[in-house]
């Protein structure tokens, strides 16, 4: 059941959840052509309901339903044809809050971190599109705002290499990486386009100092997590993406990212044991506990619906990726 929370509530919910503020908008729900009246309002749940916002450096959550809704039509457009294709929808007067970006943008990856919380520039929109530009380009659009920020992470992981006195086959590696992420972002902005969604990315917010891992066992730790874990379950799942998308286009862009993921993750394991090489025990010991305890809460609703495939599909292949990928490769990265 979803009827309506008291406002005092949501705002004390909002606090504690380390959201900033909250505003008044739409949220709808694809509902079957034949439909003669929406669901009332109290017995939708609001978390059932999506809204159309282009917005990664804050993530935005419906939390109360403030009215009855209303059937509507919804028109996108399908890649590769470009022919469009209308669905009936109810649409409900609601509540959003804006959170701020402390974990609450768990994608794929490499992220660029500062203090723990990850920073991408923000995406302006740069489109005629009409107003029911589909879930599915902003979710492109977003994940080339991530692949963005990733750019940022390989060139302070450089710096980080540098500091340490690594091989130049390490540096050239993770300079490629960087490149790679610059592709990656202009393949996502422009499947964004393709469904009808144009935009700009802004700024980068980097702050005045740049906080770099400076010691070896820093460097081990933080690789384990953002690349060994990651960015290997980023490449599995973007692979077990695009062997089940329909649409040539998409499936391609998704298989060609999986390879280089495949590389960058590859790379993250030859950082770790370098360091951990250079390291003492507390080192090694301090890299097993990240994969031990480290939370693996990917968002995976994002992806399924970039690759227009079942969700169930990407929790199965996180599965195996543990099993079958992670926990053997880690393996191996602590019998050398």
């Amino acid at each position: 059941m979803g009827g309506a929370k008291n406002p005092l509530l949501v705002a004390i919910l909002a606090a504690l959840s380390g959201c900033t503020d909250s505003f008044e908008g739409q949220g709808c729900m694809i509902v079957p052509a034949d439909t003669a009246a929406c669901p009332a309002r109290k017995d939708v749940n609001p978390k059932s309901l999506s809204h159309d916002r282009v917005s990664c450096e804050d993530a935005e959550e419906i939390v109360e339903i403030n009215g009855e809704g209303a059937l509507t039509e919804q028109t996108r457009q399908l890649v590769p044809s470009q022919q469009s294709v209308t669905e009936t929808a109810c649409c409900y007067p609601v509540t959003i809050v804006r959170h701020d970006v402390n974990g609450e943008c768990k994608t794929a990856g490499r992220p660029f971190l500062e203090r723990g919380e990850p920073r991408l520039a923000a995406l302006l929109e740069r489109s005629s599109a009409p107003s029911d530009t589909s879930r599915r380009a902003r979710a492109w659009a977003l994940a080339g705002a991530a692949e963005h920020g990733s750019v940022a992470a390989f060139a302070r992981l450089a710096l980080e290499l540098m500091a340490l006195g690594a091989p130049t086959s390490l540096l050239t590696a993770v300079q490629r990486a960087g490149l790679d992420e610059v592709r990656h972002a202009e393949t996502c902005w422009e499947l964004a386009r393709h469904f009808g969604l144009h935009v700009e990315v802004g700024p980068f917010p980097l702050s005045s100092t740049l906080e770099l891992n400076r010691s070896y066992h820093a460097l081990a730790v933080a690789t384990a997590r953002e690349g060994c874990l990651s960015e290997t379950l980023g490449a599995h799942l973007l692979a077990a993406a695009a062997a089940e998308a329909p649409e040539p286009d998409v499936k391609s862009a998704l298989a060609r990212m999986a390879l280089e993921e495949a590389e960058h993750a590859a790379l993250a394991y030859r950082i770790v044991a370098w360091a951990c090489s250079r390291a003492d025990a507390n080192t090694r010991a301090a890299v097993r506990t990240v994969f031990d305890t480290a939370p693996l809460e990917l968002e995976l609703n994002e992806l399924a619906l970039r690759a227009n495939i079942d969700v169930c599909k990407l929790q199965r292949a996180l599965q195996e990726g543990i099993v079958d990928v992670v926990r053997p490769a880690t393996a191996a990265l602590f019998a050398s």
